[in-house]
């Protein structure tokens, strides 16, 4: 076991967030959405009833829901990562573990975009953290027509710094991101003053 000098704090998790690598996630999607319809064929053609000409092929509609769900889930699952905002005595620290760890207080900036997708509007919205090092890290939440567009968010995202992106797992994550992050700044700076 490493030593550790007991007089350093030990770290305390603030919170955790969930998010998914950026990477990876149009591959998930269209994976997936193979093996729905592989799953969707099989269930109309049992429950509804298929031509006699189909019938020698309904064991590719299971085995295609196999070789496009398998991997879409084992992709989805390698994208999991936590994002944990964490106290070490005065410092407190955003960290991915394994890939980035950013030193609070933190600029925030971001941006939203509305994309008309078959007349549903989706809104990509994004949050960019950098601190004080020039580490950074981008984060992007698409919220579907019934979410609609974040009122009060920022209209510029810096793009000079290089960042990390990752995709949070839950609409709303964001705003609980930004408020937690802005309230643990407000707390910095004033013990700072």
């Amino acid at each position: 076991m490493p030593y550790r000098d007991a007089s350093s704090p030990a770290d305390e998790i603030l919170d955790t967030f969930g998010v998914l690598e950026g990477k990876g996630g149009e591959l998930v999607g269209l994976l997936g959405a193979l093996a729905i319809c592989g799953l969707v064929a099989l269930g109309v053609s049992v429950f509804v009833g298929m031509p006699p000409g189909v019938r020698p092929w309904l064991w590719t509609m299971p085995v295609a829901t196999l070789v496009f769900g398998v991997p879409a889930v084992m992709i989805y699952v390698r994208r999991r990562r936590e994002l944990h905002l964490v106290r070490s005595g005065p410092r407190v620290r955003l960290i991915v573990p394994g890939a980035l760890e950013l030193e609070l207080p933190l600029v925030l900036s971001g941006d939203q975009l509305a994309m008309d997708m078959g007349g549903l509007t989706m809104h990509h919205v994004f949050l960019k953290l950098v601190d004080g090092n020039g580490r950074g890290l981008l984060l992007n939440e698409v919220r579907g027509a019934i979410h609609g567009a974040l009122e009060g968010w920022f209209d510029v995202v810096d793009k000079a710094t290089p960042a990390a992106s990752y995709d949070v797992r839950a609409a709303g994550e964001l705003v609980r991101i930004r408020a937690r992050i802005e309230a643990l700044n407000a707390e910095l700076r004033g013990a700072t003053a």
